[in-house]
């Protein structure tokens, strides 16, 4: 969930990770790749202590894929995850990998860790560029998350500060059952905003709203959008939409907040109804047409 109150001035927030992966086909928006070195020299730090990994061979064929939608860190960042569970080999621990993304640069981070039985717990390393930049423990559906089973992502496992971690598991199945097909998309509305402070024909800039996607399957779109209104009030949502007809995606959120989104060729539409004010500030809406971004 992202909310966002008044703000005077304009300014631009962008941070992330790279690595590649190959497991799916990926269509990606723009290149960030200055932005997510900074971020990781900055931000992450260094990992003293990783996850002991199960032994290569026990990576072979895997016998289940699942995709789960994450939120992560105190603004409850969205990304999604594709994971290949191998077999436990009677030790009631299986070995996993995989990658996963923030919708904010559709960039991979890979994965490697493992999951437990009885509750099922994941523990997985996260790499960059090969290096290990931060590592997460959670459970899903699991209604007694405590502090035996915490869900958190923090950079350092030995003494980092956790960050509260959320999943929802949306398909799960045997790799030969079921497809995974992820379409990463970015849209820009190039468009003016008047700052009511200032004169008529002077008060007029020109701004742009955007929206990541992820199109998962063709029945789920992952988004995440946001908008610049009147004054510079500022609005942000993200969520995941379902499909209700071809290429349409309903999504309902906070305080009755509901979207539908249409996909047209190169384009995406998005209809509020005014009834998503609590995701922004004053005069802040979230309809319009979007143009996807080369």
């Amino acid at each position: 969930m992202k909310i966002f109150a008044f703000l005077p001035f304009l300014f631009l927030l962008s941070c992330g990770d790279d690595t590649s992966s190959e497991n799916e086909s990926v269509e990606v928006g723009t290149d960030t790749t200055t932005e997510l070195e900074e971020f990781t020299d900055e931000e992450l730090g260094e990992i003293p202590e990783e996850l002991e990994l199960m032994d290569e061979v026990m990576f072979s064929d895997p016998i289940q894929k699942e995709v789960i939608v994450c939120r992560i860190g105190q603004y409850q960042d969205i990304a999604v995850m594709v994971l290949n569970h191998y077999s436990d080999d009677g030790l009631m621990i299986e070995p996993i990998d995989g990658y996963y993304f923030y919708l904010k640069h559709h960039k991979n981070l890979d994965l490697k860790g493992q999951m437990s039985f009885h509750p099922y717990y994941y523990s997985l390393n996260e790499y960059y560029k090969g290096n290990q930049s931060g590592f997460m423990e959670f459970a899903i559906d699991l209604e007694d998350v405590n502090e035996s089973f915490p869900n958190y992502w923090t950079t350092n496992r030995t003494n980092g500060e956790r960050q509260k971690f959320t999943a929802e598991k949306i398909i799960s199945g045997a790799p030969n059952e079921i497809k995974v097909d992820i379409v990463n998309t970015r849209y820009e509305l190039v468009h003016n905003v008047a700052d009511m402070t200032l004169p008529d024909g002077e008060n007029l800039t020109e701004v742009s709203d955007y929206m990541n996607t992820t199109l998962i399957n063709d029945e789920y779109l992952v988004f995440e959008y946001d908008v610049l209104r009147t004054n510079y009030h500022m609005g942000g949502i993200d969520g995941m939409a379902k499909r209700t007809a071809p290429n349409t995606y309903y999504f309902e959120g906070e305080e009755g907040c509901k979207l539908t989104l249409t996909t047209s060729g190169k384009e995406i539409t998005v209809e509020d109804d005014n009834t998503c004010g609590y995701y922004g500030g004053a005069n802040v809406y979230f309809s319009g047409t979007l143009k996807k971004i080369k």
